[in-house]
């Protein structure tokens, strides 16, 4: 009778172990885009939704003063925030001084919605999110805006604690400087004096 052997020799066990060594090779960037690409759409997802949570506290705070034509207002996420927004992407937490939404009024009606949105990652490893980026580019071609899904790679990025600034420790002519030189936001009256309505704590409005 021939001899059965079930077991494995050195040489099967050592391809075996080589294998499984390229498998993981390959799955483990895989798994690990996956989970940063789903990590990616939350940052799109609460920027949209941080924006919502701003229109409706414009539509039924009736005290709430509108901003004139061009002009902008702004709220910052500690003003905005009734602790829906707790969970970051990456572990860390959102920082609610330098996370806003600010609206510009184009006409009697139509707003144009920008989020910042930003997580102060663990470890004091810097601030990632989406840096004021629009909701809705409209007829804009050279512009991506939040619905654009397949944009994240674009929309969501590692920011530099240089170019944040806290809504509430800021003058208005700065803000306005700032949005207008960094991102194209204009928040500026028809003589052209910088006009912006914040709503932050702590706001020191030294342009009054």
């Amino acid at each position: 009778m021939k001899n059965s052997n079930a077991g494995f020799t050195m040489i099967e066990l050592l391809a075996a172990v080589v294998v499984l060594g390229i498998l993981m090779i390959v799955a483990v960037p895989t798994v690990t885009n996956v989970l940063n690409d789903s990590k990616n759409k939350t940052y799109i997802d609460d920027s949209i939704r941080l924006i919502s949570t701003f229109d409706n506290q414009m539509r039924k705070d009736n005290m709430m003063p509108v901003p004139a034509i061009n002009c902008c207002i702004a709220m910052n996420l500690t003003y905005l925030d009734n602790n829906t927004f707790n969970d970051a992407p990456y572990d860390g937490e959102y920082d609610r001084l330098y996370s806003f939404v600010i609206a510009k009024r184009k006409t009697t009606y139509e707003y144009d919605y920008y989020v910042r949105l930003v997580e102060k990652l663990p470890k004091g490893s810097g601030h990632k999110g989406v840096d004021l980026e629009i909701l809705d580019k409209g007829a804009d071609a050279t512009k991506v805006d939040l619905y654009d899904r397949n944009a994240k790679d674009v929309l969501v990025k590692n920011v530099s604690t240089g170019s944040l600034f806290d809504l509430g420790k800021n003058t208005i002519s700065n803000m306005a400087s700032d949005l207008k030189a960094n991102y194209g936001i204009e928040c500026y009256d028809a003589s052209n004096n910088a006009c912006i309505i914040v709503y932050a704590p702590n706001m020191e409005d030294e342009d009054e």
